[in-house]
């Protein structure tokens, strides 16, 4: 994770976003902080677009949606 957003941080991702998980295609999972607190939110930024949509509504919703 560190290397994710030290190294690998893309430019036009949001500050406020920590990198959490890679999906090797260069998208790029992670959480929302807020007032330096970190949110349960997991959301998808998409590496063409820069788009940021909602992925799971916590940590337990994305792993249970995983093991599906």
């Amino acid at each position: 994770m560190i290397r994710q957003n030290s190294v690998c941080r893309e430019e036009s991702m949001p500050d406020d976003m920590i990198v959490i998980a890679d999906n090797g295609t260069g998208d790029k999972l992670c959480l929302k902080k807020t007032d330096g607190v970190m949110e349960e939110t997991v959301y998808l930024w998409d590496h063409e677009t820069a788009d940021v949509e909602l992925y799971a509504g916590s940590i337990g919703e994305f792993i249970e949606n995983e093991k599906e």
